[in-house]
């Protein structure tokens, strides 16, 4: 069986991103001798398409008006044919009835679509691989058919990698931005056995940027450095060994700042050998160790008063006064002051507040707000 190297090359680039899925696709119809190609996946979760040789604007009709209804698609899915089948228009319905559809008549013919092959791609994603003749022109040869399916397992296999590689990549980024989003959490670095950070979360980046403490050399044998040269060793040191063995439990390490500024609380943990070869590069020989920074100054920001009101039912006046009360900053004639209302009246809100949220004193009621302030996005 032969494959023609070009189409082989562009549908590999193309599963990993290094082309556009438009040059496999012309390939494709240039070789079984097609005006148009297209490949569609519209059973995922988040479908997707892309087409050459057609009108870029008529791709979201398709998605919006046609895609899993119209009747050709929906006879060859009913069909049960499995991957690797190829199937043209004139099997799943005659061409004086397609002509009749609104989909040919609204879409498919003002394009110039008219006889089309396609290749099962994924029946359980409905994906599929298409390719369209001119209105008027013959149906596809027989060679043509022949070619859709010898180049079907190489096609196949992009088509799946483009899949997994696109969900990794959104899952990946999902978890990064849900990171990223939540206040009160520390800084959060996975870092490589040789200090590379292969990942930062916000906080942590804001800390490498302003190298408060810590800060990131990439030249040379740079990679995470701390203030000092021995508290850069030590922590190397936490970073290589808990990356080479997820048994070694890692361990904390105080990274000082220049005064009168509080050291860094930083703690190296271990990742799993499953996450580390997920967080770092397989076949790289690249390991890597979480490392958490807590700054002891950064105080986590206050939930908004809309957030007390929901979960406990406090009203807007008893929401308002808690949290300024709480911060400690403020008395409670100051508080009063402010608002202008008397100091009583704060004291009421404030007793109020305490009872809803069940706690006894400010400073529990503080405690509450800092864990609350966890649910608040950033």
């Amino acid at each position: 069986m032969y494959i023609p190297d070009a189409l082989t090359a562009a549908a590999q680039d193309a599963a990993l991103g290094i082309c556009d899925w438009s040059v496999p696709l012309e390939r494709l119809a240039e070789m079984c001798g097609a005006t148009s190609a297209a490949i569609l996946m519209e059973g995922t979760e988040r479908p997707w398409g892309l087409s050459v040789g057609g009108d870029p604007a008529m791709l979201p009709v398709y998605f919006e008006r046609y895609a899993g209804r119209h009747p050709i698609v929906t006879n060859m899915w009913q069909s049960l044919r499995p991957a690797g089948s190829v199937v043209t228009d004139s099997q799943l319905m005659p061409m004086d009835q397609l002509e009749r559809t609104e989909f040919y008549v609204d879409w498919a013919k003002p394009q110039d679509f008219g006889h089309f092959a396609a290749l099962i791609v994924d029946p359980d994603l409905h994906a599929f691989l298409a390719v369209t003749q001119p209105v008027g022109s013959e149906n596809f040869a027989s060679k043509d058919v022949a070619f859709l399916r010898q180049v079907s397992p190489v096609l196949r296999m992009a088509v799946a990698a483009h899949i997994a590689l696109r969900d990794a990549a959104a899952e990946r980024a999902m978890l990064v931005e849900a990171l990223d989003r939540v206040s009160g959490v520390p800084g959060v670095m996975v870092v490589a056995s040789n200090g590379e950070v292969l990942h930062a979360n916000q906080t942590a980046a804001a800390l490498l940027r302003e190298r408060d403490g810590l800060r990131f050399e990439a030249r040379g044998f740079g990679g995470l450095r701390a203030q000092t040269a021995s508290e850069t060793a030590k922590l190397r040191h936490l970073i290589s060994s808990a990356a080479a063995n997820a048994s070694i439990s890692g361990g904390p390490i105080r990274i000082s700042r220049p005064w009168p500024r509080a050291p860094l609380a930083v703690s190296v943990l271990p990742l799993s050998s499953r996450a580390a070869e997920a967080s770092g590069f397989p076949g790289c020989g690249k390991t890597a160790a979480l490392v958490l920074v807590v700054d002891p100054e950064m105080a986590a920001p206050p939930p908004p008063a809309t957030l007390l009101q929901s979960l406990y039912g406090l009203t807007a006046a008893e929401a308002a006064v808690a949290i300024r009360v709480a911060g400690g900053s403020e008395t409670l004639p100051a508080v009063a002051t402010a608002m202008g209302v008397a100091p009583a009246t704060i004291r009421t809100h404030l007793q109020r507040a305490f009872g809803k949220t069940r706690t006894r004193r400010q400073a529990e009621f503080s405690a509450l707000l800092s864990r609350l302030s966890s649910l608040t996005s950033a």
